[in-house]
């Protein structure tokens, strides 16, 4: 058998090493390229920032659909970094997933992964998911959109406690029923040896022609 060429064995080590799935290496992103390739330009104040936001939203919308966002991440985005009080103004991390640019080289919007960017700084919005943490930046010197994702954040539930028993003295029972008031005997003394009263008996009197009615006689 003839012996395989080094060239020829050189490819077949090339393509082994591909098909194992290397981590490929970060693409360094120099501050001339991020100058060139601006979406939004050098944006100077917040106010900057947000009237660009809202001109060139068409542009932000597909660099947000080229990093990965869905629909309802970048409507979600775009609420926070125009509306919300506490958006954060940070040091971009030096290592991103992904970065956006604008260039008639790429045929308009294009994206980098893996990306090592010069130090600077910008604005970040994180969109919490139930897995990882969407991290997206907004740099100050070429409004370029960014991607880093982190792992999902833990949020500590509180276990309610169950309700303490009511003490005894503050237990309700329902009022008794009121007692009818007890009436009262007057009682009348009589002397020894003296006589009952008389009773009294009904005497028939005629009244008037035709009627009769009746009254008290006491008996003597």
């Amino acid at each position: 058998m003839a012996p395989v060429p080094f060239v020829a064995r050189l490819f077949l080590v090339v393509i082994a090493l591909s098909s194992i799935g290397l981590p490929a290496l970060a693409q360094t992103v120099s501050r001339t390229s991020l100058h060139r390739d601006c979406i939004l330009g050098d944006l100077t104040s917040t106010s900057v920032m947000n009237d660009r936001v809202r001109y060139y939203n068409a542009r932000l919308a597909r660099a947000a659909e080229l990093i990965g966002l869905t629909a309802a991440e970048y409507r979600a985005w775009r609420s926070q970094i125009l509306y919300s009080q506490s958006i954060a103004y940070v040091e971009v991390p030096h290592h991103l997933d992904a970065m956006t640019g604008l260039s008639t080289r790429h045929g308009g919007i294009y994206m980098v992964r893996n990306t090592d960017l010069p130090s600077g700084y910008g604005w970040e919005v994180d969109l919490d998911e139930p897995n990882r943490t969407l991290a997206l930046y907004l740099t100050d010197d070429c409004g370029n959109l960014s991607l880093l994702t982190k792992p999902g954040r833990v949020v500590a539930v509180a276990t309610p406690r169950p309700p303490l028993p009511l003490p005894f003295h503050e237990s309700w029972s329902p009022p008794l029923p009121a007692r009818p008031p007890i009436p009262s005997l007057t009682l009348t003394p009589v002397a020894a040896g003296s006589a009952p009263p008389a009773p009294v008996v009904a005497a028939t009197v005629r009244a008037s022609p035709g009627s009769y009615a009746l009254a008290p006689i006491r008996q003597q």
